[in-house]
């Protein structure tokens, strides 16, 4: 009798592996939405390394406490996590190195600009007119895009063209405060509203004063706005604050920053990311 109700209730091979799939997916689409350091990974690696966290914390649960459902629950999701976390690290660390990331700001400036590395004067400061200019936080953006779309780079706001350490003072007076956090706070928001959230996981800033020690507290008169960026796992599109909201796609090329028409996406796309599972129809979000 036992096993002709196993024999009923048996779920099809085909049904198994769909819902396994399914499920593996959920698990992968709510850790990366809680954590967006997760983002990092894509989708089909989220979702095979969340069935296997999800299998081992239930396998284990199991063994441990076999007739408590939510500590099985619980405890496969946090496997998953775990796992998701690991395998995060992983990507980061065996990713592409940026060859400028490891050097110090002072050689940067000495170096100049290049495919791996840009100069701004500022990052809200228009220095002709003295007013807050729009178009300006779209040129950081638009650079930092470049940088994700293409090997990395790092991008120092508060010097010139000639090198010159210009200060953070100016970009200030447009800030809710005029301190070094309320700078980071306007560039990490610009960041996620324009590049979209995932895609700050690959971006570091950091306020550095050339020539001083790094334990030293830079002062926003002689310091610089370090963003270091690493090159995206998928492509990210800039969606501009201001105007016609149609996404936009940049890319590094040599020491200049150009957006590319579709059929130069499509060529692009197809050295940059191939084989990547990645979608064009909508931006990075």
């Amino acid at each position: 009798m036992d096993n002709q109700l196993a024999a009923e209730l048996a779920v099809p091979p085909a049904v198994a592996l769909i819902a396994a799939l399914l499920t593996g997916f959920v698990i992968a689409g709510i850790l990366r939405l809680l954590f967006p350091q997760v983002r990092t990974l894509g989708w089909s690696t989220s979702t095979l390394l969340a069935l296997v966290g999800g299998a081992v914390g239930a396998t284990a649960a199991h063994a441990i406490w076999p007739e408590r459902v939510v500590f099985a629950i619980l405890l496969a999701f946090g496997a998953t996590l775990l796992l998701l976390l690991l395998g995060t690290a992983i990507s980061r660390r065996i990713q592409p190195t940026v060859p400028v990331h490891g050097i110090a700001v002072q050689e940067l400036l000495r170096l100049g600009e290049s495919e791996w590395v840009e100069f701004k004067s500022s990052a809200r400061l228009n220095l002709h007119t003295g007013e807050r200019d729009p178009a300006i936080e779209h040129v950081i953006a638009k650079t930092v895009c470049g940088f994700l779309n293409g090997r990395g780079g790092t991008l120092l706001i508060g010097a010139n063209d000639d090198a010159e350490v210009l200060g953070l003072e100016g970009d200030l007076v447009f800030m809710h405060r005029d301190d070094l956090d309320s700078f980071e706070l306007f560039l990490t928001t610009l960041f996620s509203t324009t590049l979209g959230l995932p895609a700050t996981s690959d971006i570091e800033v950091r306020f550095i004063r050339p020539g001083a020690a790094a334990t030293e507290l830079p002062e926003p008169s002689d310091a610089v706005c370090r963003v270091d960026v690493f090159p995206s796992p998928v492509p990210v599109y800039l969606t501009p604050t201001k105007g016609p909201k149609e996404p936009e796609f940049w890319v590094r090329s040599g020491n200049a920053t150009r957006r590319l028409r579709i059929d130069e996406l499509l060529d692009y796309h197809s050295r940059r990311w191939r084989g990547a599972l990645s979608q064009f129809t909508s931006p990075s979000t």
